[in-house]
């Protein structure tokens, strides 16, 4: 896993996870280096957590007379292979794509990420920001809506944003609004 510091356009400084995913957005060179040293550690101690449990978990020779019996049917347990936590916690876009419509469909978080294997955390933040793009965007309802009121010689009112037409008294607020109604 890589990092890498980007200056863009508009001056700021952005720290870039190169699979390549942006992390993050920055206004000044010094925080985003501060972060970038974070992130870059928690990257070497993830992988090295990762080493020391996959060395961990490798069988180990036993000598035959030490041999765990068997006489009772029971196997010998084997520890589970260690999960990277760098895989955990990251999402494809393919991935993200597939849970986002099973959690539109209504299906539980934690449900969606086991079946995937990954981290139900790292998942709700993904929800959240496409929630909120999705919002952003407007429904086709709510964008009908202003382009027909716009046609209209409507206007929105300036403290609800309800539509309204506009009079000589009263340009600025709907009837809902108006202090003298």
């Amino acid at each position: 896993m890589e990092f890498r510091l980007n200056e863009n356009a508009l001056g700021e400084f952005e720290i870039v996870q190169y699979v390549p995913d942006l992390v993050g957005t920055f206004t000044d060179q010094e925080t985003a280096e501060k972060v970038l040293g974070f992130l870059e550690a928690d990257a070497v101690n993830a992988t090295r957590k990762a080493q020391v449990a996959a060395k961990e978990s490798e069988p180990k020779a036993v000598p035959p007379h030490q041999a765990p019996s068997t006489a009772t049917g029971d196997k010998p347990k084997t520890a589970a292979p260690a999960k990277s936590d760098v895989a955990h916690f990251s999402w494809s876009r393919e991935d993200l794509a597939a849970a986002f419509e099973r959690l539109a469909k209504g299906e539980k978080l934690q449900v969606v990420a086991d079946d995937f294997g990954k981290s139900w955390t790292a998942l709700r933040a993904q929800w959240a920001v496409h929630n909120k793009a999705q919002k952003e965007v407007g429904s086709p309802l709510e964008t009908l809506t202003s382009v027909i009121s716009e046609l209209e010689g409507q206007v929105a009112c300036n403290l609800c944003g309800h539509h309204f037409t506009p009079t000589d008294n009263n340009a600025d607020h709907c009837a809902r609004c108006r202090a003298d109604a």
